[in-house]
Order: structure tokens, then sequence, then C-alpha cells
């Protein structure tokens, strides 16, 4: 983590602890009226899920009422929250005579200007405070069911939910979304990025044959939402020079109106039976 997100994750745990918030689900509607910002959910532009506005000395937010699930509303909410709280963030956005300024809608696009990035990085950790989502994760072996679990708790999206876990797990675990059978990101743990190998994997890159997210993604058409599946093998079917030694347990659960597949995987070492 560089000091620059520890900074900004820093500035949502104060905001926290300043407001004597210490359990889950954190409400960003309470947070921001108590900040003294006007909240209204309303029509955007397309691909716009939130606005942050200035009139006079007055701030206020507005949500997209397109936002497709709630856990996209609250992250949406909490991120303008973000623009609003992290230092030199209001200066920049409101230079000269903006009143009004639109966020980049999808989260972990990697064109998204430093400050959409440092925005996610406040909700996020707002959201899901690593001092509450670090014990839980402690406590339940990890599974697609252990991030449905987890996410329901925290009242965020299931996606949100596999980034945070893979952020601060001890397992060497790897988060990935694919869409048609293409990986559309990959985010690691920090166990498993110690290995040059784990980086074979990247965006774009075609998901292994015969895995379970291979077969949801064929069969994506047929299916109503939440379907899982589970297989395991070696971990380098996934990531090219990892050890023959090394097994991988994987989760993936198709996302419905999404189009796309969420994948965990879990890399394990081999047990060898003599």
């Amino acid at each position: 983590m560089s000091p620059r997100e520890s900074e900004v994750r820093r500035c949502a745990t104060d905001l926290l602890a300043h407001l004597s918030v210490t359990g889950i689900p954190v409400d960003p509607v309470w947070i921001a009226r108590r900040q003294g910002l006007a909240v209204e959910e309303g029509p955007l532009p397309s691909g716009v899920y939130g606005v942050l506005w200035k009139k006079g000395n007055r701030f206020g937010i507005i949500v997209s009422d397109a936002c497709p699930t709630p856990g996209h509303r609250r992250f949406s909410l909490a991120h303008e929250l973000g623009h609003y709280h992290i230092d030199g963030h209001l200066d920049a956005m409101f230079a000269g005579d903006a009143e009004r300024v639109e966020s980049e809608g999808e989260f972990l696009h990697n064109r998204k200007s430093r400050l959409e990035r440092e925005a996610d990085w406040f909700a996020s950790e707002l959201l899901v405070p690593a001092s509450q989502l670090g014990p839980r994760i402690d406590e339940e072996p990890a599974s697609i069911g252990t991030l449905q679990s987890l996410a329901d708790q925290f009242r965020t999206s299931l996606t949100m939910m596999a980034i945070r876990h893979a952020e601060l797990t001890d397992l060497s675990t790897a988060s990935i979304l694919s869409r048609d059978g293409r990986v559309e990101w990959v985010f690691c743990s920090h166990r498993l990025a110690r290995h040059d190998w784990s980086r074979a994997l990247q965006k774009g890159d075609t998901v292994p044959p015969g895995t379970a997210t291979l077969s949801l993604a064929r069969d994506l058409p047929g299916l109503s939402g939440g379907e899982t599946r589970s297989a395991a093998g070696p971990a380098r079917d996934w990531f090219d020079g990892a050890s023959p030694h090394l097994e991988v347990e994987e989760d993936a659960v198709e996302m419905g109106s999404y189009g796309r597949v969420l994948t965990l995987l879990v890399v394990r070492e081999a047990i060898t039976l003599t």
C-alpha cells in the first residue's frame, strides 16, 4: 500500500472515530447529514452514479437512481464523501466557477484519475473498515459463501467484498472478475502477490479451460443468477510458472444481470500421500 493510500484510508478511519461509529453496517447517509451535506437521489447522465455540488458554502450529494444495487448506491455516496473529506479534493474539483462535479462511475477502472481512485479507497475503508472485517475473515473459510455472508453484514456488493477480503486476508488468494471467458480484473492478496508468478494472470487473459469459472461463463444465458460452482487443480493452470506442488481451490459465482463471473482462488500447498 502506498503512503498516499494509507493516508486516504486513515482519513476514513478518523471520520468514523470522530463520529463514534463503531458498528456495522456503516450508514453513509447518516454520516453525510451529520456533516451538513444534503443527500438526494435522482437521474444522472449515463455512466455517472454520483455528483458532489456546491452552492456558496453549502455542499450536497446526488446519487443516481440508476444504481443497480443497494451496495452500489451506498458505495457511490461514500465515494462522494471521500471527495468532500480528503485533503485537497475540494480545491481541485471546485476550482474556478465549478458548482457540480460528476464522478466516474466504474469502480476500479484503469483510467480513473488520481482523485477518483482516492475516493474509491476512502469509500471502501469507510464502508468496510479493516478493524471490523479483519477479525471476521479469520473466523470463516475463504469461499464465495463467506464473501456473500460478509457482503450482507456490511451491506456492500459482493465484488467489493471480494476485493476487501483479498486486501486483508493472510491467505494466498486471488479475486477475479471475468466476462465471456476473459479476465476483467484480478486482485491478489498480499501473500500471493509476493510471488512473481502471481502476475502471470492479467486483465484480458482467457480463463483456463476445464475450470468452474469457464463452465459458468458458457452457461450464463440459461442461468438466472447466483449459481455457484467449485473445482480444484494445479495452481499453474491459472498462474504460469507456479510450483507443481501448489494447488488451487476455485469457487465461482455467476453475477446474474451483470453477465459476469466472480471467482475466488485459494492457493495451497499440495498434500502428497505416501
